[in-house]
């Protein structure tokens, strides 16, 4: 498990790094010039209502703290944030299932990053595809959901890595400059009803803190 976990971690915090390039451009001096009476005068338009996505009944397991958030597992996964970083994986978190079955470990583990000022979701989801296409060939990019009130990205699809074939689910969040990607990786022979259960409910429990 941990040199899975550590190769998705580098392919994880390539993504990031190498996406973070948005930056601020020059302000036009036409666009900030003062504003007239009769744009002061016009109510200021209401800011859009974001509805958490219904992720169904929260994990009611071992609680984690990580960086600005916390969340709970399913019943008989475990903390193993200390195990990856005492060999070098850059987690600010990370579970797995205590008793493993069929040779691979299900986990989950959370990166924290900042990324430079004016990266976006939308830069964020481009580069998404090839930044994992060696690990996951054939990515699958679903609709966006709400985790918290912040939008989160969210892909999957069957990897490989050294020889061994997993299922990767993985949520990216941005909020500001600190970029936050919740990845669960399951055995390749795991049901989906029973991967999303698992995903579901971590989610279900998210707080940021």
């Amino acid at each position: 498990m941990t040199r899975l976990a550590r190769s998705m971690l580098v392919a994880v915090l390539g993504l990031v790094v190498l996406t973070g390039c948005g930056g601020e451009e020059a302000p036009d001096p036409e666009s900030e010039a003062s504003p007239s009476a009769t744009d002061a005068s016009r109510p200021a338009p209401e800011e859009p209502t974001v509805t958490d996505t219904d992720f169904g009944a929260p994990a009611d397991g071992a609680a984690i703290a990580g960086t600005g958030h916390a969340y709970r597992l399913p019943e008989g996964w475990g903390d193993i944030s200390e195990t990856a970083l005492a060999l070098d994986v850059p987690v600010d978190s990370a579970a797995a299932e205590e008793k493993p079955t069929g040779g691979f470990q299900d986990n989950v583990t959370v990166l924290v990053q900042d990324v430079p000022a004016g990266t976006t979701l939308d830069d964020l989801e481009a580069a998404v595809p090839g930044q994992l296409l060696d690990l996951v060939p054939e990515l699958e990019q679903h609709p966006r959901v709400v985790l918290e009130g912040h939008p989160a990205l969210h892909h999957s699809g069957m990897a490989t890595q050294d020889g061994t074939n997993f299922f990767l689910d993985e949520y990216v969040v941005l909020a500001d400059t600190t970029v936050t990607t919740i990845t669960f990786s399951f055995s390749d022979w795991l049901a989906p009803e029973k991967r999303d259960a698992v995903a579901n409910g971590v989610l279900a429990s998210w707080q940021w803190k």
